[in-house]
């Protein structure tokens, strides 16, 4: 892993916005060198922002990522997803913890210092005991706390941080742990993360190095937890595509070698449209399998093989767009009736994305699907054919 320095670390609480930045400046860059210029400025000017922006902010509190999105982001990236990771319960020190609750003297002190433990510890139990009573941290002992705590069957957070990483494609995330932010951005097949606490740019092509990069920051941190959001540039890549398409249609009465060159570029855009979808895809399948919904992780685990399989036919010239749309569908309904068993599969938002990555295969709006057109999610009432917006369609498209 290389690790450059680009920047003076940040003098305010910007990180979240110079981490999405930096996402950013990952995917337009032309080259390394500009990447890295991009970058620098990037911090700089995120940086001028929360001065202007937020000088107001009670005790310099940090923007959240929705609402970095909503003012500065929403033009270069897709709508970013979210989901949280924790650390499992067992795996927390709890003599260690107690002992600090001893140390500092003061249960309000031990909470402030040891939140992120705490939150996973009654995370765990009440997913395992939803009546249980809350704790008393001021007085609860080590057995006690020892018999409360599941034994969960969810991996190490470095491991999940790894399935987080491998499931990237020309996307980005952020990691908001408690206090700070930091980014991580897969291009080709090299990784990059940046942190603007220390101003330092660290990239791998391997997804293996920069799972435990991460896992030593949250260690360092002392972080149990994180929220993880996935920014996907797929606005930027419509804006090149486009461009190229306009060249082209002025050049639309040339021969046909200069039109089969348009046609390729319009599949390009296509195709690049399907592997953002599937790369969303991924993501909910990994966390269907982490969270121990066996059935539903092989059923969209299935239909992401299929698609992709189909997709690389598709660009390789040896099925034809009719064909692709056609099977794409097939693979899709063959997998519903396991998804449907799944009761939090909307929750989930797999419906969403499976919606989504039809839409763009079809090449129809999302309210043509939610009409039962396409035989996907049929709804039974006839406010589907009012739909105005991808939340209202989506719910009228899961509506049993």
């Amino acid at each position: 892993m290389q690790h450059t320095k680009l920047s003076n670390p940040q003098t305010v609480n910007a990180c979240t916005l110079i981490s999405i930045a930096v996402v950013g400046a990952v995917f337009s860059a032309t080259n390394d060198t500009d990447m890295k210029e991009r970058i620098r400025k990037a911090h700089i000017d995120f940086q001028n922002h929360y001065r202007k922006d937020f000088s107001n902010s009670v005790d310099g509190a940090g923007v959240l990522e929705d609402d970095a999105y909503e003012r500065y982001f929403s033009e270069q990236f897709a709508q970013p997803t979210s989901r949280e990771l924790s650390a499992p319960a067992q795996n927390i020190d709890i003599k260690d913890l107690l002992q600090n609750r001893a140390t500092v003297g003061s249960v309000d002190l031990f909470m402030m210092f040891n939140g992120e433990a705490v939150d996973a510890i009654e995370q765990a139990i009440r997913s395992r005991h939803p009546n249980a009573k809350p704790i008393d941290w001021e007085t609860i002992t080590e057995e006690q706390l020892r018999k409360l705590v599941p034994n969960e069957k969810k991996p190490p957070l470095r491991e999940q941080f790894l399935a987080v990483i491998n499931a990237l494609n020309s996307q980005g995330i952020t990691i908001r742990t408690e206090g700070h932010t930091i980014s991580v951005a897969k291009r080709g097949n090299v990784y990059y993360s940046y942190d603007s606490a220390t101003g330092i740019l660290s990239d791998t092509d391997s997804a293996d190095e920069m799972a435990n990069h991460i896992s030593d920051k949250l260690h360092t941190n002392h972080a149990k937890s994180a929220t993880v959001y996935t920014f996907s540039p797929t606005v930027t890549l419509d804006e090149r595509i486009e461009k190229q398409l306009r060249g082209e249609e002025k050049c639309h009465k040339q021969d046909n070698e200069q039109t089969r060159k348009k046609e390729n570029v319009a599949d390009k855009e296509k195709v690049a449209k399907i592997n953002a979808q599937l790369a969303i895809l991924a993501s909910k399948t990994t966390e269907l399998r982490q969270d121990g919904y066996i059935e539903a992780e092989q059923a969209a685990q299935n239909i992401y093989n299929a698609v992709d399989k189909l997709v690389k036919q598709y660009e390789k010239g040896t099925i034809n767009e009719q064909k692709l749309k056609d099977d794409s569908q097939i693979a899709i309904n063959n997998n519903l009736d396991e998804l449907e068993k799944f009761r939090g599969w909307k929750l989930k938002k797999v419906g969403e994305v499976l919606i989504n990555l039809l839409a763009v295969i079809c090449s129809v709006g999302i309210s043509y699907l939610a009409t039962g057109k396409f035989m996907l999610f049929t709804a039974k009432t006839d406010s589907a054919e009012k739909v105005s917006n991808l939340e209202e369609s989506v719910n009228n498209a899961l509506k049993k």
